[in-house]
């Protein structure tokens, strides 16, 4: 099934193509010293994986820190935020003959997968090779839970041995123990997406970005990792703000590399006055939208932008990372689809740091109003700062924990 659905992938995205023999077990990059492997799905894993990526380089500095995407776009990400400091190759698929090989191949000193990724054979192999295994930042829903119900048995024997378990919330470990994980490697570490480090002189990146790109007078907001269907409501609310500030910016940033192209048509249709980044031309004054169609830039976008609208949250996607531009200080406005990080949204929004809207028309509403209200503005970024350190230390908690369960490697 996974071959079929990989398969049906590469139609649209040519890239899953790329690289296959990996996804088999049969090849992949040669490390020189030991193994330490970390494993993200794709880009949201990867990205909330960089805290604890970086301080594995630095802690294991004799090592080798292979890092493993489903997604072609998650290893893109990879390369261009790691560079050579790391090795990337495809997870293989969970078959035996696959895993076996994928192991031969590295024979981790152990692995850290994010979030919640359980490969029942994959963890069988890992663990009869006694290899630990610590899934980090781990999150469970309860509609994971339900549909794991009918597996049960395979869930609970593939998070027995040598699995340990840094739960994000409480919750995540009641209902990781719920489906079989020990209660003595279960531990409540938090989110380490909270340990996030915006990159240094960040701010001046995104003033040079505005300068250079002719819009360093104008209002400018970004509408972040957006989606089909969701793109006309965000043209739809600023075309409404230029009512009001006809000189204001979009800056739009399709979720998908492959969806560039389909968007820049959308705005030729839509008669929208565009430009695309990659292109290197300026903004004239009468340019509504800037294209941001590369990747690897986001951090740049957030700091050029007086303001976010963050992406799958006006279509039913469950939202993406809203810890990036809070940890830069700026207001954030999403839709109420936010269930892929139900307790951030909570967390910033009790700590008067997030703007819930619910359609297109309460978007170009709140974007009225933080545009005309500075203060207002500047006060939802603060809070969001100061959310994001209050919650700061997942990542040292989770440091221990992999030392004590790697303690007897």
């Amino acid at each position: 099934m996974v071959l079929i659905y990989l398969w049906l992938k590469s139609f649209k995205q040519p890239d899953y193509r790329k690289n296959f023999s990996q996804r088999l077990g049969l090849a992949g990059p040669v490390a020189t010293k030991p193994v330490i492997w970390v494993h993200g799905a794709s880009v949201g894993e990867i990205t909330a994986a960089t805290p604890l990526i970086r301080q594995l380089l630095q802690s294991y500095p004799n090592k080798t820190l292979l890092i493993t995407t489903v997604t072609p776009t998650g290893a893109a990400w990879a390369r261009e935020t790691f560079g050579d400091d790391v090795l990337h190759c495809y997870l293989p698929l969970d078959a035996g003959f696959a895993v076996r090989g994928f192991i031969k191949r590295f024979r981790p000193e152990f692995a850290v997968i994010m979030e919640t990724e359980i490969w029942p054979t994959l963890y069988g192999e890992l663990n009869q090779q006694s290899i630990p295994i610590i899934i980090a930042s781990a999150r469970l829903s309860q509609k994971s839970v339900d549909g794991y119900a009918r597996f049960l048995s395979l869930i609970k024997t593939a998070l027995s041995g040598n699995v340990s378990i840094a739960a994000q919330t409480p919750d995540d470990r009641e209902r990781f123990l719920a489906v079989g994980a020990s209660s003595e490697k279960v531990l409540v570490a938090g989110n380490i997406k909270f340990d996030f480090d915006p990159p240094k002189g960040i701010d001046i990146i995104g003033r040079v970005f505005r300068e250079n790109h002719g819009c360093a007078e104008r209002p400018v907001w970004v509408a972040a990792s957006t989606h089909e269907g969701e793109e006309e409501q965000v043209l739809a609310a600023h075309a409404a703000l230029r009512l009001t500030y006809p000189d204001a910016l979009l800056m739009l940033v399709p979720r998908h590399p492959e969806r560039f192209d389909d968007v820049a048509k959308l705005l030729q249709q839509s008669g929208v006055r565009a430009v695309r980044h990659s292109s290197n031309q300026l903004c004239e004054t009468d340019t509504q939208v800037l294209l941001c169609d590369s990747m690897g830039e986001m951090m740049t976008f957030y700091a050029a932008a007086d303001l976010a609208f963050l992406g799958g949250s006006l279509v039913d996607i469950g939202g993406h990372n809203l810890l990036e531009p809070a940890a830069l200080g700026k207001a954030i406005i999403c839709g109420p689809s936010v269930s892929n990080a139900k307790d951030v949204a909570e967390m910033l929004i009790a700590a008067g740091a997030l703007q819930l809207v619910e359609n297109s028309d309460q978007l170009s509403h709140g974007l009225h109003e933080l545009f005309a209200k500075p203060s207002s503005r500047e006060g939802l970024g603060k809070n969001a700062l100061k959310a994001i350190e209050n919650n700061r230390g997942a990542l040292e908690r989770l440091m221990a924990f992999i030392k004590q369960a790697t303690s007897k490697i």
